[in-house]
């Protein structure tokens, strides 16, 4: 109670920051011994200045890793000054990285469009599982998410803390999430409330953890974007009686 009468009383931004810099300085000091900065990036999660503050509330967005960055340490990323709303400049940019061109954003948009009609950018939040990542681009290997994981996991378990949306969804494939999930669940397998099959083979899969829902599906890149988007904004729909309540 007290943190979040705190949490009132400071700009949101601010708030965050304090309570996620020393988890990023556990991060970068691990590092130090192998992290060669100039050909590796760091990210911190990004959220709209409409993400909802009550409890609860809200779609945070969680992908493996960022495909190329811009370098720099975590003031100097932290709360960018057009955060999530770059997502929809970019859409059909012929001078910078396009997103339209992203399996990724592209199933982003669709899913929040559903809830979210005008400017959706506003509305949800996106993080990743792992912070540091391959400048030029690619995901990290194992060995560099192996000695990340841990500090990883403390950053999303603060960022759920401090957004507390009502759904985090997984964008990763499950050989990604799980071990993340695992450690949302204190350390133990979280049980499937709903699952949805969709496209070919795959399968999306709703759990809860706590207060909030977990929903863990495929990385859409080369999948069928209709079914799965369909299938998440099913598995959203029944994490409440009254979807209008989600909608703005």
């Amino acid at each position: 109670m007290k943190n979040r009468l705190v949490h009132f009383m400071i700009n949101r931004a601010d708030f965050f920051k304090v309570a996620l810099k020393p988890l990023y300085q556990d991060l970068l000091n691990h590092s130090e011994c192998v992290l060669d900065k100039q050909k590796y990036c760091l990210f911190c999660m990004q959220w709209g200045e409409s993400f909802p503050e009550e409890k609860n509330s809200g779609i945070l967005f969680v992908g493996r890793s960022v495909n190329g960055w811009k370098n720099g340490d975590f003031d100097s990323i932290y709360n960018a000054e057009d955060q999530m709303e770059w997502v929809e400049k970019q859409w059909g940019s012929k001078d910078r990285y396009n997103t339209c061109h992203s399996p990724f954003w592209r199933v982003i948009k669709k899913v929040s469009t559903e809830y979210h009609l005008e400017k959706w950018y506003k509305y949800v939040a996106w993080s990743n599982l792992y912070k540091v990542a391959p400048s030029l681009g690619g995901n990290p290997d194992d060995f560099i998410c192996g000695w990340q994981f841990h500090n990883c996991c403390r950053i999303l378990q603060k960022e759920i803390e401090l957004l507390s949306p009502r759904v985090v969804i997984f964008l990763t494939g499950k050989s990604w999430s799980n071990p993340f999930l695992w450690y949302l669940n204190g350390g133990k397998e979280p049980s499937i409330k709903h699952s949805l099959d969709w496209g070919s083979d795959y399968t999306s899969e709703l759990m809860k953890i706590g207060t909030f829902y977990c929903l863990a599906t495929e990385h859409p890149q080369g999948k069928t974007e209709e079914s799965h988007v369909n299938a998440i904004i099913e598995l959203i729909n029944k994490t409440t009686d009254n979807v209008s309540s989600m909608k703005t």
